[in-house]
């Protein structure tokens, strides 16, 4: 089991764990504030600013240009680590994972996705659950809908066929806020690992195994993988396991239905 579920998963995997959806969590001040925050961004609002969400605005605009910087991006990579897993960090989960966790929340409310906003682009493919998607209806600027379950595991799997990976998203863990839907060109997470912070974006629970007598070699599961992590051999496909981030693209776009998804020992 990863770390979360060791300190907030009770035994079971921690973004299944109802307690990390509950109300309670909005009590931690800053978590309020940098929920609101997130939301009020996405609709273009003003965002009230204290001190610590001043603070943290600054330092979100300021690590990705030391971290594109030579000369210092090793210094400030661990603080850039360190701010993200205190704050925001995210892990990839596969379709039925994100589908469980509808089931778990409740309450399911659609806004416009952060990342997809940072890159000019309004698309309403990130889903506020349980708590955090309750906040969404006590804010009166922000845009957004609410949408049952159903709705909610339909879009999930529109979003996995366009080539969309699944992750679950924090504010000050283990409270869980949203399911993104992300578009591997500009989620927030694979940017980060990209320079460097490893923490950005946590592997999945799964990775995904190739069964050799249904693989034909098609190697259409190759350009799906956001991760880099299939590759041919002997005319068929596999998977480099320590690159794989289980999100299961590559299951959805073989058509031999060559590709599983296993637990991770």
């Amino acid at each position: 089991m990863c770390k979360f579920c060791v300190q907030h998963g009770k035994g079971n995997k921690w973004f299944h764990h109802v307690d990390n959806f509950e109300k309670k969590h909005l009590d931690d001040k800053q978590r309020l504030e940098l929920s609101r925050a997130i939301y009020l961004e996405t609709s273009k609002e003003n965002i009230p600013m204290s001190s610590f969400i001043a603070g943290y605005g600054m330092l979100l605009g300021g690590l990705p240009l030391l971290l594109r910087t030579p000369a210092v991006k090793y210094a400030v990579r661990p603080a850039a680590n360190r701010l993200v897993e205190k704050y925001h960090v995210g892990q990839v989960i596969t379709l039925e994972e994100a589908q469980r966790m509808v089931d778990i929340s409740g309450h399911v409310a659609l806004f416009d996705c952060w990342c997809r906003h940072r890159k000019g682009n309004s698309e309403a493919c990130c889903m506020g659950v349980g708590a955090y998607g309750d906040l969404a209806d006590d804010i009166p600027e922000l845009k957004h809908i609410n949408i049952s379950v159903e709705e909610a595991k339909e879009i999930m799997k529109q979003y996995e066929r366009k080539g969309c990976f699944h992750s679950v998203w924090t504010v000050k863990p283990p409270f869980i806020s949203t399911i993104c839907n992300c578009d591997n060109k500009v989620c927030h997470g694979t940017t980060g690992l990209a320079l460097g912070v490893t923490s950005a974006l946590h592997k999945g629970h799964e990775s995904a195994g190739t069964l050799p007598g249904k693989c034909n070699g098609c190697n259409l599961c190759i350009p799906a993988c956001p991760f880099g992590a299939r590759y041919a051999i002997d005319n068929l496909t596999t998977v480099d396991v320590q690159d794989c981030f289980g999100c299961g693209l590559c299951r959805c776009n073989c058509p031999q239905g060559a590709i599983i998804m296993e637990e991770k020992s």
